[in-house]
């Protein structure tokens, strides 16, 4: 009785194509993490957004974050502000976390943290710069962009 295998072209050939697959597989993956962190950007956009509003209709204004001591601050650092307590959300932190989105050239970085800016200049209004680093959904372009009472803007992109 004469034993039957694969030969050693045939197992070449098999390990070559899953090799070749793999790759692919490997390729068609590399963005989806980026989009990910993006998408939960504009969800805690979102969620600041909301919580913002209900700041407003609470004060008359959005001004009521005490517990943020300054403007141009750093989105965690505002914990126990009165904003926290109408977020849905557990954390302010960017996904990647790093420096903070508080002016133009650290905004342009794709790992910046949620500023708020702005809300104690004019308390009919606020801004919260933050990073994205592929685009998507309602912001087209890689690049930083503001939430204010109005929406997501553009400010401008990856130099």
């Amino acid at each position: 009785m004469q034993k039957r295998g694969f030969s050693l072209v045939e197992l070449i050939v098999v390990i070559a194509i899953v090799a070749i697959l793999s790759t692919l597989v490997l390729f068609s993956l590399t963005g989806v993490r980026e989009k990910a962190r993006d998408a939960k950007r504009l969800s805690d956009m979102e969620s600041i957004r909301q919580a913002m509003e209900l700041v407003n209709d609470s004060f008359g204004n959005y001004s009521g974050q005490k517990g943020c001591a300054k403007e141009d601050i750093v989105s965690n650092a505002c914990y126990g502000a009165t904003i926290t307590k109408y977020l849905l959300i557990a954390q302010l932190n960017d996904p990647l976390g790093g420096a903070d989105c508080c002016n133009l050239d650290l905004c342009k970085q794709a790992n910046c943290n949620y500023c708020f800016s702005g809300y104690l200049k004019d308390k009919k209004n606020y801004e919260i710069y933050f990073h994205l680093e592929k685009g998507g959904g309602i912001a087209k372009e890689l690049g930083c962009y503001k939430l204010t009472k109005s929406g997501v803007e553009f400010i401008g992109g990856v130099e």
